[in-house]
């Protein structure tokens, strides 16, 4: 019975420190089959409709996503090793006397808050790509 309480209280702490907090904006995705990790990482992007930078390095960026009405948001994955890390920009169209502008005017970084709905994508990417999540500042 002592090692079952011990087993919880060691899962809870693992659950605990890798829950994410406000103010987070980055997500490693820790893959333990890093086979195609590069070509997992694209598709994971492509599945969520953005499109792709091919740059064939360690880095791959996406051109901006429009999402909900005139928010854009350009997502970057750099894979280091078995780590993913994820990482975005978001930004919103702007309005003016001629109309909106092809593009937002200026870019904020993507963090977690209660409702985001541009941290929502990019963990839905990250849980695309598949392995162990953890989130940093």
């Amino acid at each position: 019975m002592k090692r079952l309480w011990l087993l919880f209280l060691f899962i809870s702490l693992s659950i605990i420190t890798n829950a994410q907090k406000e103010g987070n904006g980055r997500i490693v995705v820790h893959s333990t089959d890093t086979v195609n990790l590069y070509k997992r990482v694209k598709f994971a992007f492509i599945n969520m409709d953005f499109i792709v930078k091919d740059l064939e390095s360690d880095t791959i960026k996406t051109y901006p996503r429009e999402f909900l009405n005139n928010d854009f948001l350009i997502a970057t994955a750099i894979i280091k090793g078995q780590d993913v890390i994820l990482s975005g920009i978001w930004g919103s169209r702007k309005l003016s006397i001629l109309g909106y502008s092809l593009s937002p005017k200026d870019y904020n970084r993507v963090h977690y808050y209660k409702g985001s709905v541009e941290w929502k994508i990019l963990r839905l990417v990250a849980e695309k790509i598949g392995g162990e999540l953890k989130f940093e500042d």
